[in-house]
């Protein structure tokens, strides 16, 4: 008898479930499921309205900044802008950034930077806020809140994929990790400065690359894997360091979304994988036809120094290095443009040890973390690979190898990581609600006050020079200050205290010549212009400003001389026919002259 109820208990439970699921599709349940949508929605959307005002929030006042630093060559002095033809968009493509912006240096490659879509975009910016430094910041603000809508996007998306909480914790979850990513302090200077806004533009299409992938992976069709090729190959023409993405998709593959029963990639990391390397290699070897290097080294003439830098340099620093960029996430309050941080040159206790037992510890609890929950395991991917072109420091000068910036596409692994130690610290909602609050607003008030340093050159550089003291760029910087002050002195006093300690600085050397020949202090500029010929024998502009200290002492002989020798340098060259008109004087000169000291 037990055996026959059985059987029919079991004959009608498929029966009865069969109903139920049916009911599910059509009946009461079914509007509850909308209901659910909706309501997700509707959650959604007030974030994504939430993310808005916390951008302005946070960058209402940089809004009041003007055109500081890079700003001025890029956009108020840049011969490219209102250039809408085909001969400036060839230039674009087969030049280096800068030798682009620097009517002088077109002939010569004078940096690393092959980012023609990012001068495109500052023609594009040019075009409709002409020199209206309000205008641009304003762009810049927009790019970040762009950034900051894709970075949601992509973080709820990946707590979809590697958590199990119900969708509204999620969608709460990401709206706190984007909060994160969007007021900490160290996002002002890749949004309160006009320039720096490269770093979210590019972020904007890596992110939408990153978000192209996730849809491919769900659902490979054409059109998302289309959006990979795309958004990615514009992310690489803006900002070089972009091209970690496939390392980013690789490491989700193996580490994250990879069935741990198969050993091989999925068919659609595999195809996205192929994509991207190919993206990655017709950006390589357009660079390479360009500025004629893959990866390149920085090579600047206030930096002669920095050619005896070895890759032993490198590696002990990095440490110290990985320690301080710890220290600007966790401890915000003193962020300036410049750092006292400078390369590491011996194994020492508290220059190389200590840090390195201090990122090994982190790294340990990371990983461990990481082991056990597949966001951690994410979101240390999106710290740490973004990072790695930044931890290249001899593809920049030895000052430069820490900038706020640097971190800008890190800030997301961060903000997960925030969100999931927030989730961990207390299971009640009112709880988490108050500590997200009071962290938001608190990098809210830091960020608000970062803002300021950037309003002008002065705010920006006397902060630096407090947290930098010792830096050639911070002196050459406040020695153009106080020249445009009108206070020569000052400005003297600034170059002098560079060439004191780096007798070699070139633009210390020169800028304090043009000083002394506005003085009328010939003699000294004089100097300094002998000195620049002889470090930069092969350029042509040193010949031509030594020249022109010749003549006016009179010295003609010496100054066709080098004014010969400027014009054989560069022969086509934007002055050429100034240069030889300039000569045919100084050959006039030399003959009245002559004339005039012969007898009779």
């Amino acid at each position: 008898m037990h055996e026959t109820i059985s059987n029919v208990q079991s004959e009608d439970a498929p029966a009865k479930q069969e109903h139920d699921t049916e009911a599910s599709l059509v009946g009461p349940v079914s509007s509850g499921a909308t209901v659910h949508l909706e309501a997700a929605a509707n959650l959604r959307l007030v974030t994504l309205v939430g993310i808005s005002l916390l951008v302005m929030g946070a960058y209402y006042n940089s809004l009041a900044g003007g055109f500081v630093q890079d700003d001025t060559p890029q956009i108020i002095q840049n011969p490219m802008m209102g250039k809408w033809n085909a001969e400036s968009l060839k230039q674009a493509f087969t030049r280096d950034f800068w030798s682009n912006i620097e009517p002088d240096h077109a002939r010569e490659k004078i940096s690393v930077y092959y980012r023609p879509l990012f001068l495109l975009a500052l023609m594009a910016g040019h075009a409709l806020a002409g020199t209206n430094p309000g205008v641009w910041h304003l762009i810049a603000v927009c790019l970040h809140l762009l950034a900051a809508v894709l970075a949601f996007l992509v973080i709820e998306k990946i707590l979809e994929l590697t958590t199990d909480e119900p969708s509204k914790s999620r969608t709460l979850m990401a709206a706190f990790a984007t909060a994160v990513f969007v007021v900490h302090p160290v996002q002002s200077e890749s949004t309160a400065w006009i320039s720096g806004l490269v770093g979210p533009l590019s972020t904007v299409f890596m992110l939408g690359a990153f978000l192209c992938y996730l849809a491919y992976r769900r659902q490979p069709t054409a059109l998302p894997l289309a959006g990979v090729v795309l958004l990615f190959l514009m992310a690489t023409l803006t900002k070089e360091q972009t091209l970690v993405l496939p390392i980013i998709i690789l490491a989700c593959e193996l580490l994250v979304f990879r069935n741990k029963e198969e050993a091989r990639l999925s068919q659609q990391g595999k195809t996205v994988l192929l994509a991207t390397m190919g993206v990655a290699a017709f950006y390589l070897a357009s660079r390479y036809a360009a500025i004629g290097v893959f990866v390149g080294r920085n090579r600047n003439l206030n930096f002669a120094d920095d050619a005896s830098l070895t890759l032993a340099d490198q590696l002990r620093t990095l440490p110290a290095l990985l320690l301080q960029y710890c220290k600007l996430v966790v401890y915000p309050a003193d962020l300036s443009l410049m750092y006292a941080f400078g390369y590491v040159r011996n194994l020492s206790v508290t220059g190389f040890w200590l840090p390195l037992v201090a990122v090994s510890g982190l790294a340990a609890v990371l990983i461990y973390w990481a082991r056990r929950a597949q966001a951690v395991a994410i979101a240390a991917i999106w710290i740490v690979v973004p990072l790695l072109p930044h931890l290249n420091t001899r593809a920049f000068v030895s000052e430069e190898i820490i900038h706020d910036r640097y971190l800008y596409g890190s800030m997301i692994g961060i903000g997960i990581v925030a969100a999931l130690l927030l989730w961990r610290v207390s299971a009640r909602a009112t709880v988490r609600a108050v500590l997200a609050t009071l962290v938001v607003l608190a990098l809210m008030g830091l960020t608000v006050r970062q803002n300021r340093q950037w309003r002008t050159d002065e705010s920006l550089w006397r902060r630096a020079a407090e947290t930098a003291p010792e830096s050639r760029l911070v002196h050459l910087a406040l020695g153009a200050i106080a020249e445009k002050a009108n206070r020569p002195e000052v400005a003297l006093a600034e170059y002098e205290s560079i060439l004191e300690s780096h007798p070699n600085v070139i633009d210390a050397l020169n800028d304090s010549a043009f000083v002394y020949a506005r003085q009328r202090r010939w003699a000294e500029a004089t100097r300094n212009f002998e000195r620049i010929v002889s470090l930069t024998p092969g350029k042509a502009v040193s010949h031509f400003n030594l020249s022109f200290a010749y003549a006016v002492q009179k010295r003609y002989d010496e100054a066709a001389r080098e004014q010969q020798t400027a014009i054989d340098l560069d022969p086509n060259g934007p002055r050429a026919d100034e240069w030889r008109a300039r000569l045919v004087q100084l050959e006039q000169a030399i003959a009245t002259a002559s004339a005039g000291a012969s007898p009779g």
